[in-house]
């Protein structure tokens, strides 16, 4: 079992089953499943900081939408800020597929003020996107793309999608983050941009199913 939040009014934190692999750099991970609910009351700063608080570093939330992250992960990216956790959110596309009105210029566009007003919200440094909606694969492209970003953050905690989820495009960003999570130590995976691979401990939540 693990648990990073001891429980609060609707913020749930699931007892998965949890292993430990070891990879490059003796990376460990250590996988759990989170959900927070929409509107969570935050509790007081003192209630917060128990036994499982970890040392305080970056947390980086990989989603692969506009609007995944404040949906699956926006209670526990404040919950880490509040904690004193520096925050780095992700959407691996730009949201182009996201409306049933607007041209693609249009929804693209809106979708990235969205998300940079999102971001300052909590307190977030956002990072661009990658790919347009439905064109989220797990391919080296991607992979070189979306570990840069693992390695230039060196996140303590990386927030991800379910492996298993109704849409493809939450999956695969899935297998993106956790595989870029292992990449990121390395030395010979090419990263785009280049970077050097890093070292220490970082540690993968899920997020449960949406929808």
């Amino acid at each position: 079992k693990i648990g990073f939040f001891t429980e609060h009014r609707k913020i749930f934190v699931g007892n998965a089953g949890v292993f430990d692999r070891r990879g490059a750099q003796n990376a460990h991970f250590a996988y759990a499943s989170i959900r927070v609910s929409a509107g969570a009351i935050l509790p007081k700063k003192k209630e917060r900081m128990g036994k499982h608080n970890m040392t305080k570093g970056n947390v980086l939330a990989i989603a692969a939408h506009p609007d995944d992250i404040e949906f699956m992960m926006a209670g526990s990216l404040i919950l880490l800020r509040e904690a004193g956790y520096e925050l780095h959110v992700m959407n691996i596309a730009n949201g182009s597929c996201g409306t049933a009105t607007e041209d693609r210029d249009a929804i693209v566009a809106r979708r990235l003020n969205e998300a940079q007003d999102a971001a300052a919200t909590i307190g977030a440094q956002l990072h661009p996107p990658i790919v347009n909606d439905l064109e989220i694969f797990y391919t080296l492209e991607q992979l070189q793309k979306v570990t840069a970003v693992v390695r230039a953050v060196q996140p303590a905690i990386l927030l991800a999608q379910s492996p298993e989820d109704y849409m493809e495009d939450h999956m695969n960003a899935c297998r993106l983050a956790v595989s870029a999570a292992f990449f990121r130590g390395m030395r010979n995976f090419v990263t785009d941009p280049p970077l050097q691979p890093v070292t220490g401990n970082v540690t993968v939540y899920h997020a449960l199913p949406y929808g």
